[in-house]
């Protein structure tokens, strides 16, 4: 990475304490005039899927270069690695805990670099937050222009931690799709692809199996009656579900974790 590079932060801190604003603090300090951005830092504590899901959505969105400070870290202080990810001119700054996960699906070639030049942390590295000792003094460091080979080894991505998620289960006509994430409208993330979606149904439709009855496959909202069910592909390129005006996941009584069914049908044949 060439010259200075903003930086946009990602974090499960909240903005009740102090911590995300430290993470500010500390790179400022050491980078005075740094650009800072904030993604989100309304991640549900410790939720890597939800942190790995948002991550994903805004990474194309995101200028080259670019640095993202992300950490959603429930295993701080352990042996887990913290690395650098370089996807071209955008670096990510994490823990090696499955964050990275949809990134490794989508994006590529990466580089990654563990973080181990313990010249590059601040000289005490607390065990509870890497996040201000160790990741935003390395991602302050790398949006100022150091190379990323300074911070420490090469590691090979194959051996990257990824998240334990279920592929969907195709059985006849239907389809079971997991549910990744809820978003704070209630809209339900299903892990599924927009074009993984179309290569399912082929030249038909679909609808999901909900408790409040069929939700179709729409292009908006505005396409159901208002408490409605419906699916949608979402601005991040996944399928969703969700209810009009309503959230979903109170609605539909669905939660990350649980699955959805899905049943195709030919346009000519309804349901």
């Amino acid at each position: 990475m060439n010259g200075a590079a903003p930086v946009f932060l990602l974090t499960d801190f909240g903005d009740r304490d102090v911590y995300a604003g430290v993470l500010k603090a500390v790179m400022l300090r050491l980078a005075p005039g740094l650009r800072l951005v904030d993604l989100a830092h309304g991640i549900p504590p410790g939720d890597l899927r939800a942190g790995a899901w948002q991550l994903a959505a805004a990474w194309p969105y995101l200028p080259e270069p670019a640095v993202v400070l992300a950490v959603v870290d429930p295993g701080v202080g352990t042996e887990r690695r913290a690395l650098a990810l370089a996807f071209g001119d955008r670096v990510l700054v994490a823990p090696d805990n499955g964050l990275a996960h949809f990134l490794l699906e989508t994006e590529g070639p990466v580089r990654v670099h563990a973080l181990e030049n313990e010249a590059a942390f601040l000289p005490e590295v607390s065990a509870t937050f890497h996040g201000r000792d160790l990741f935003a003094p390395v991602a302050a460091g790398l949006a100022a222009g150091a190379a990323i080979e300074t911070f420490g080894p090469e590691v090979e991505p194959d051996s990257l931690v990824r998240l334990d998620i279920r592929a969907p289960i195709e059985d006849g006509e239907t389809l079971r799709v997991p549910v990744l994430v809820a978003d704070r409208f209630g809209n339900l993330g299903l892990h599924l692809e927009r074009a993984a979606l179309e290569a399912w149904k082929g030249g038909g439709t679909c609808h999901a199996e909900t408790r409040a009855g069929p939700a179709p496959l729409v292009r908006t909202f505005a396409d159901v009656p208002s408490g409605s069910p419906c699916l949608l592909v979402g601005s991040a390129g996944r399928l969703e579900l969700a209810c009009r005006d309503r959230p979903a996941d109170r609605e539909l009584d669905l939660h990350p974790g649980d699955s959805v069914v899905l049943r195709r049908s030919s346009e000519e044949g309804g349901r």
